[in-house]
């Protein structure tokens, strides 16, 4: 071809010179290199011929390694690689005939790099095969027959060789090894009944002596015989079981999720987490809850972590956790607590208001509903609301202990505070006796007095409390009354005056009975009623002296 295409350049050149030029002349230098090409190129194609032919004779001499050695070096020359499949081919065959059955199967190997010759390879595995199969030789067999593919019968050689084996495993009373060769046997004759029937009876087996993990397998190697499936969930709830025991929470979690629906196994999944979440063991209880529903584990884990907080007294991070496990057990309970604890911090650092809130939020929780009327009592008194204070505490039993709080020494306290709230307010005269008596010194029982007892509306009294930082109460009060100042023998000429005094009574612990308010003045107290008393005595003469009495009793004004 090359030659041709020199040849045709060539002569286009030519041509063109002389259309071109008629005197021209051809330049030495094309002459001489298409020359060259040309020469070069012969000579290649030669070589080949050479070798072509050098193959040729040593082919018909029998000398067939050296024959291939010179056709490859023929290359494409001719039907070079055509012959170099036919000398591996019919080697092949006649090393096949000699039953050198690895050396045809190295020749044909040889001749595939030509033309496909995978027919030929897996003939020669199954022609092996059947020879060691009547040799006896079963595994050199089955290596032959599964490399001959799917040539003529060889999967059913398989079949009938694995079902032999099975038959001459149970004569030897070697179960295990029978079930294995019946099921490599699949569907051949009754081959996987009988499979399945051996590895059934060797799973029972198994299970009786406690090997779990023996009865699994074969349990499930006996595929939907009788009930096979159950009996390996059982057996993965028993494995399970036993871990659980030796404490390989983990392992036995996973025994239990592939123990799938098996009820018993769900159950014990959920009372094992239960139990390691009460035993405070949180990090094992976590994982076994890996292998929990999925539709709920992340729930369960939440809870878990909600527990762990709870337990550490991290009640934030609990009720977090707690708020994404609201479906899961006790969930609410735990939530309730974790306000009701935190509440309970809060009274320890007397912050009544948020301790309110979070009592607020704890539902039934224990008492939580005496301790909101706790601090209520503890905020009303805050804010010097006594009445409420009292009002509040009043509902709250008296033998209550609270962090911080002594319920029994508070009640009392309030108690104090609210027999003063009861008495504050303002006072008219129920009853009152303005007398002036003159006693002669000689004889005291010689007496001459005046009184009246005319009702005065002037007569009031008002009252009113504070509480000091040591719980203490001073009573502060305004009273009103008139009294006499002098003495005469004619009612008359008895003359008096009116009086308003502010008083004080400091760091009181209950209401008085009987305080000085002012000169010659007294606050009594008895049974829930007041009396102011006046008493003065003066120095009339040698002879006489005189005493100015003013007694006024008191009602509440409502």
């Amino acid at each position: 071809m090359k030659k041709s295409i020199v040849l045709l350049v060539f002569l286009a050149l030519t041509s063109t010179m002389i259309i071109g030029c008629s005197s021209a002349t051809i330049p030495s230098s094309v002459t001489e290199s298409t020359t060259e090409v040309t020469t070069t190129e012969n000579t290649v194609e030669s070589a080949k011929a050479e070798h072509y032919a050098k193959a040729e004779e040593l082919s018909k001499a029998g000398k067939y390694e050296e024959a291939i050695d010179e056709y490859k070096k023929a290359e494409d020359y001719s039907d070079s690689k055509d012959k170099i499949f036919s000398i591996y081919r019919s080697q092949g065959e006649k090393a096949l005939s000699a039953e050198k059955f690895e050396e045809a199967i190295d020749l044909y190997k040889k001749a595939s790099e030509y033309k496909d010759t995978s027919d030929e390879i897996s003939g020669v595995y199954y022609i092996q095969g059947e020879k060691a199969l009547s040799a006896g030789e079963y595994d050199k067999a089955i290596s032959c027959f599964k490399n001959a593919g799917a040539y003529k019968d060889a999967t059913t050689k398989l079949s009938e060789i694995a079902y032999t084996q099975a038959e001459e495993a149970l004569k030897a009373k070697d179960n295990k090894t029978a079930a294995k060769y019946f099921a490599d046997a699949g569907n051949y004759k009754d081959a996987l009944d009988r499979a399945h029937s051996i590895y059934y009876s060797l799973g029972a087996a198994a299970s009786k002596k406690k090997d779990y993990d023996e009865a699994i397998e074969c349990f499930t190697n006996a595929g939907d015989y009788k009930d096979s499936k159950n009996q390996v969930q059982l057996a993965r709830y028993n494995k399970a079981k036993v871990l659980i025991s030796k404490k390989q929470y983990e392992d036995a979690a996973r025994e239990l999720k592939n123990a799938g629906d098996y009820a018993a196994a769900v159950k014990l999944l959920d009372t094992t987490i239960t139990a390691l979440i009460t035993g405070k063991d949180y990090e094992n209880a976590e994982k076994m809850a890996e292998y929990s529903d999925p539709a709920t584990v992340t729930e369960l884990k939440s809870y878990i972590n909600g527990r762990q907080a709870y337990n550490n007294g991290d009640y934030i991070n609990a009720i977090f956790a707690f708020e994404k496990s609201k479906d899961i057990k006790d969930t609410a309970l735990y939530i309730n607590a974790c306000n009701y604890n935190l509440g309970l911090n809060a009274i320890k650092d007397k912050d009544y208001s948020l301790a309110l809130s979070y009592f607020n939020k704890s539902g039934n929780y224990k008492n939580s509903k005496v301790l909101i009327n706790v601090c209520e009592a503890e905020i009303a008194i805050s804010a010097e609301k006594w009445s409420n204070a009292v009002n509040y505490y009043n509902k709250v039993p008296k033998n209550l202990k609270v962090n911080g709080i002594n319920i029994q020494s508070r009640k009392a306290f309030i108690s104090r505070i609210a027999a003063f709230e009861k008495i504050k307010g303002s006072y008219s005269a129920r009853s009152n006796l303005m007398k002036t008596t003159q006693v002669w010194r000689e004889n005291t029982r010689y007496k001459d007095y005046w009184y009246s007892k005319e009702l005065l509306s002037v007569h009031t009294l008002s009252l009113d409390y504070s509480v000091n930082p040591n719980g203490t109460i001073n009573l502060t009060g305004i009273v009103t009354y008139y009294h006499y100042t002098n003495y005469s023998t004619l009612s008359a000429l008895v003359q008096g005056q009116f009086d308003t005094k502010y008083f004080e009574l400091k760091n009181l612990k209950s209401i008085p009975a009987n305080a000085v308010i002012g000169n010659h003045l007294r606050l009594k107290y008895k049974k829930g009623k007041f009396a102011v008393v006046y008493y003065e005595k003066d120095e009339y003469s040698q002879y006489f002296y005189n005493i100015y009495q003013t007694t006024i009793n008191y009602k509440k004004n409502k």
